[in-house]
């Protein structure tokens, strides 16, 4: 997935979660790019793509507005605990099935989603981040050669907006041994070891699983909330945490 589908992606999910009304102006572009974490070029590319499809319009001069909410998706959308606990229990049982197939071909793809997600961590960008690991599990499961084990196992595969709500609490320790896990069930594909690869991603779960129980005030990732610091003085004090929308 590009930035650009990311982007369109994002605005999306915030339209479904009522970020923007119907007709209500989206931010200015630059105000909206920073808080996407891409280019004002990427930006518009992906403000075209959704007024091709006719949610939003834009006029010159005026700015863009919503026309009409995206369709729901019909797919499944697992709270992130549930996904995680899907992982560590249906993933490695289905690698040791006989459609299970980790070719040379998927497994370079695999291969080439590491070194992003190193760039993710050392920038502390928790939305590439994120999405990395999204991707890693996306490119595992379509070893399975069963269609409809397939579409079961991407049923689970943990949301990308979850992800990134939990990974923000998660500090550079724990990302880290996020990223090593990942690493451990490339090598082990890589070794040709599945047995031993559907061992490591059923404790990248647990891993995360871990992660999550261990938070500060312990917000569920699935309820599209992320949490920021705040430094400035008020009715709360220099330094507490409060919840904002995406």
């Amino acid at each position: 997935m590009t930035k650009q589908e990311l982007a369109e992606k994002y605005i999306e999910d915030a339209l479904l979660r009522g970020r923007w009304k119907l007709s209500e102006r989206l931010p200015a572009e630059r105000e909206l790019a920073v808080e996407l974490g891409v280019n004002r070029g990427t930006l518009r590319a992906a403000l075209q793509t959704l007024t091709g499809k006719g949610i939003l319009e834009t006029v010159h001069g005026r700015g863009t507005t919503v026309q009409t909410l995206p369709q729901k998706s019909t797919t499944l959308r697992c709270t992130l605990k549930a996904s995680l606990e899907g992982l560590h229990l249906l993933l490695p049982p289905l690698m040791l099935s006989e459609c299970f197939s980790a070719t040379p071909l998927r497994i370079l793809e695999m291969e080439h989603v590491l070194p992003q997600a190193g760039l993710a961590l050392r920038g502390g960008d928790a939305k590439i981040f994120s999405w990395c690991q999204h991707r890693f599990f996306q490119l595992l499961v379509h070893c399975l050669e069963n269609p409809c084990l397939l579409r079961a196992a991407e049923n689970i595969l943990p949301d990308t907006l979850f992800l990134e709500s939990a990974v923000r609490d998660f500090d550079l320790s724990q990302r880290e041994e996020i990223f090593a896990a990942l690493a451990r069930i490339l090598g082990e594909l890589r070794r040709m070891d599945v047995r031993k690869a559907g061992e490591s991603a059923a404790g990248y779960a647990t891993l995360v699983l871990g992660f999550l129980e261990a938070r500060p005030y312990r917000q569920k990732a699935d309820s599209g909330l992320s949490l920021s610091h705040v430094d400035s003085p008020g009715k709360q004090e220099k330094g507490c945490r409060t919840y904002k929308k995406f």
